[in-house]
């Protein structure tokens, strides 16, 4: 495989189709390219899962509208305070609830049982005293006010014309879309980052008996690499079926394992690929292979060490 730019895309597929494409990466990749990579490849499935979650909540609004008087109870909201005559709670479709108690604030609300319930839906609606909260994968939605910031008194009635006049809002919307993004990016590449460090140090106990000795960098690149169709499939079953299901997290971690693995036997087999080349042409007599992992490694991590400063002395020259 020859040095050269890839796009996005076509290491994506490279990642996904073609082990041997992980020696190259290793060791020509520089690390902040890697990690450009998992930026890019979490701007992706946060597109993805921004869709599905918009597509949602603009279910859960249109049936709201439509059966507006059999959904919403009577209401008074004055002095940023919301008094709910009854409770309220509806499962919208099976990803997402809707749940009214104005007997607590959104922050008491979190410490009842009724709460800990929700956590099967993806999306949840919760409607207390203080504030409207959406939560998606338990994540709260960011930008929404409370009723104090809002500074508004109205009731059942009045609430139904700001629906109507902010759903036909272009600009309300598009504020919607682009902060339902901007959480589900960052609270998506946290989680993925943590993912990928604890891969790391997971690859570096495998790589131990297998005579592949890295740097954590090269471990951390590995781990980015081979979480890529792991987190694909997590993104597309969540649309499909729903977060936090049994199956698609026994399919992912099987799946980040079966890439790991062979990935470091990618490594090993381009390790005794090139010190047999070497010793053919230098006609030297092999001293073993182990003994020849070790002489790899070495020139594995500084070239991955050393990648920066002779792309850099290329360019001047």
């Amino acid at each position: 495989m020859k040095k050269e730019k890839m796009s996005f895309f076509k290491k994506m597929f490279l990642v996904l189709t073609d082990f041997r494409s992980y020696p190259f990466l290793i060791k020509y990749e520089k690390f902040y390219k890697s990690f450009l990579y998992l930026i890019e490849l979490v701007l992706l499935v946060s597109i993805i899962l921004t869709v599905n979650v918009c597509e949602k909540i603009n279910n859960a609004i249109v049936e709201i509208i439509e059966n507006y008087d059999k959904v919403i109870p009577e209401f008074e909201l004055a002095d940023g305070v919301l008094d709910v005559k009854s409770l309220y709670n509806q499962e919208i479709d099976d990803n997402s609830y809707l749940a009214v108690d104005t007997n607590y604030t959104y922050e008491e609300y979190k410490k009842t049982n009724e709460y800990s319930k929700l956590v099967i839906y993806d999306s949840v609606i919760l409607v207390n005293k203080d504030k409207i909260t959406i939560e998606n994968l338990g994540y709260p939605l960011e930008g929404i006010p409370t009723f104090k910031e809002i500074e508004m008194n109205t009731d059942k009635n009045g609430l139904y014309e700001i629906i109507k006049e902010a759903y036909s809002n272009t600009k309300y919307k598009t504020q919607a879309i682009f902060s339902i993004f901007v959480s589900v990016y960052f609270s998506y590449f946290i989680a993925t980052f943590i993912k990928i460090l604890f891969l790391a140090l997971i690859i570096s106990f495998i790589c131990l008996p297998m005579g592949v000795m890295l740097n954590f960098k090269n471990y951390t690149k590995i781990a980015i690499y081979a979480y890529t169709l792991p987190l694909i499939i997590d993104v597309i079953a969540t649309c499909l079926v729903g977060f936090g299901k049994d199956y698609t997290y026994y399919t992912t971690l099987a799946l980040t394992y079966v890439y790991i693995i062979y990935a470091i036997r990618a490594i090993r087999l381009d390790a005794f690929i090139m010190m047999f080349s070497q010793n053919v042409k230098s006609k030297n007599t092999p001293t073993g292979f182990e003994e020849e992992l070790k002489k790899y490694n070495e020139l594995i991590n500084g070239d991955s060490n050393k990648t920066d400063s002779k792309q850099d002395e290329d360019k001047k020259e």
